[in-house]
């Protein structure tokens, strides 16, 4: 950008501009949170980015609505309005630089009625549309004989067309998706298209020509494609309460089907809309696309995570069963020194001693088989019982717990063949007896038990891992699946066991993991087909 000499002195003299907005127009300006001192939307965006280019701050003036902001700016109380049309009236005032976004006015009604190719078609019906708009004034001077209903915002306009009290009322897409989404106006549609855009500019006090200059330079610097960035943004993304995700894609589907479906219909009757209906599609197509890649992403990163953990505690154990055999190899090794360096060498003896020596040796070598295979990628499906799945299991982590006075309960009614993917069943049983494992040395429990129960019922093989440990609050046992939710913060609890543990039953292994407080304490019961 070239600035005169003039506009390089302004902006070093002046560092703060004041603006005045439209607290009740999101997603194009509005008062986040109802809170008047903090603005968002897509002019306010707009206007960060010119704040980066120009080093200067943009200052809200709170004022209670629209009106009220006009006002200020026509009586030299702010320096701008971030977002408004320029109209014969406001002219009397305010200089407009040139529009940094244009939108097109959709018709909406209510699905009953029909299509409609013009305002003509509708002449001798009322519409809706905010008091003090500029749009009124325009549809009044092409149909000075069509009635307008004046309503308090947006919200209230679309709301009567929903609930059939008007035929019409005249939108931007992205405010009405926006009001459509949030209040679940399902009796909507796009009927039509008028000829007329929004063409949305930054008002200026009149007796400041500098800034009008240093806006207009400013906004001629930004390119078309960030200005698309910072609309697509907000019309992808509607504002929401802090709500599920799953809502959240419930919002999104809901728009895409209300816009898509009628511009689809639209492109057989008007060709000039092909282009527009081409480019929604692909846009929307591909966020779906990148939050579903997002998200298997996130999965996979979080499963990494857990199994780390679950290694770590692995490695706890194997060194924990490794001490004593590796004490009994160095022993006997000793003891045989010792007899070579005396000569007494006693073949029976010397026997005895190397059977000792082998058979701790292919007890060491057997736990690292186990800790291989444990951890040993495998999506493939095979046929096993809970036995066998079991015993794997208690042969890496029995003797820790028997270590710390704890007793294993084993009840097994189960040795039916079924298939599944062993080694992740294995996971998350080995995930679930640690957590009972800590819960019962933290607690310190007296006669502390863990109990592995099977069973089979009706059509499912059921599995129960239960303890004695007083069971799982009830003001959170149903947060305990949440991904970084931890009730082991002391210990640097990750937050992800169960969470990943619930993903491979349930995801992976189309089975049911659940949880439930019993007498003495907690029971988790994993359910596989």
């Amino acid at each position: 950008m070239i600035f005169t000499m003039q506009e390089k002195n302004y902006l070093n003299n002046i560092k703060i501009v004041k603006m005045c907005n439209n607290p009740n127009w999101p997603p194009i300006e509005f008062a986040q949170d109802d809170n008047l001192n903090k603005m968002n939307g897509i002019a306010i965006d707009v206007l960060k980015e010119i704040e980066q280019k120009l080093n200067i701050k943009f200052q809200n003036v709170a004022t209670k609505n629209w009106s009220e902001s006009q006002k200020y700016l026509k009586e030299k109380r702010c320096d701008i309005l971030p977002c408004a049309i320029e109209t014969q009236s406001r002219k009397k005032y305010a200089n407009f630089t040139q529009p940094y976004l244009s939108l097109p006015l959709a018709i909406f009604t209510t699905k009953d009625k029909p299509l409609i190719s013009s305002l003509d078609e509708i002449i001798d019906k009322t519409w809706t549309r905010k008091k003090g708009s500029g749009l009124i004034s325009q549809i009044q001077e092409s149909y000075p004989k069509m009635k307008v209903f004046e309503t308090i915002d947006n919200t209230e306009a679309l709301k009567l067309v929903n609930d059939g009290e008007y035929y019409f009322t005249i939108a931007t897409i992205p405010v009405a998706s926006h009001i459509i989404s949030k209040y679940m106006l399902s009796n909507l549609q796009i009927s039509g298209y008028t000829d007329m855009k929004f063409d949305l500019s930054i008002a200026v006090r009149d007796d400041d020509i500098l800034l009008l200059s240093i806006l207009n330079k400013t906004l001629s610097d930004t390119s078309n494609q960030k200005l698309k960035d910072i609309l697509k943004k907000w019309v992808s993304s509607p504002i929401k309460e802090p709500i599920t995700d799953y809502i959240f894609i419930g919002q999104i589907f809901l728009i895409f089907t209300l816009i898509v479906l009628i511009l689809l219909f639209f492109l057989l009757r008007e060709s000039k809309l092909k282009k527009e209906i081409l480019e929604l599609n692909t846009f929307l197509e591909q966020r779906i696309e990148d939050e579903v890649i997002k998200n298997q992403e996130q999965q996979v990163m979080m499963l990494q995570q857990s199994r780390l953990a679950q290694i770590g505690e692995m490695l706890s154990m194997i060194a924990h069963q490794w001490r004593q055999p590796l004490n009994i190899l160095s022993v006997n090794a000793s003891l045989l020194e010792l007899r070579i360096q005396r000569n007494k060498i006693d073949n029976e003896f010397f026997k005895g001693k190397l059977k000792i020596i082998i058979a701790n040796s292919e007890h060491l070598s057997s736990t690292i088989d186990d800790f291989r295979d444990f951890f040993k990628p495998n999506k493939i499906e095979k046929e096993i019982t809970y036995c066998e799945i079991i015993k794997n299991v208690l042969d890496i982590i029995k003797e820790s717990i028997i270590q710390k006075n704890i007793i294993l309960k084993e009840d097994l009614n189960c040795n039916t063949v079924f298939k599944a993917y062993s080694n992740e069943i294995k996971q998350v049983i080995l995930n679930l007896i640690k957590n009972s494992e800590d819960i019962l040395l933290d607690k310190e429990i007296k006669n502390r038990y863990i109990k592995i129960k099977t069973y089979k019922e009706s059509d499912e093989f059921i599995l129960e891992i239960s303890d004695n440990g007083g069971g799982i609050d009830e003001k959170i046992i149903d947060k305990i699946f949440d991904p970084y939710f931890s009730t082991k913060s002391q210990k640097d609890g990750t937050g992800l066991g169960l969470y990943m543990s619930k993903i491979i039953i349930e995801n992976h292994c189309g089975g049911k993991l659940t949880v439930s407080n019993q007498k003495d304490g907690a029971v988790f019961q994993i359910r596989l087909k």
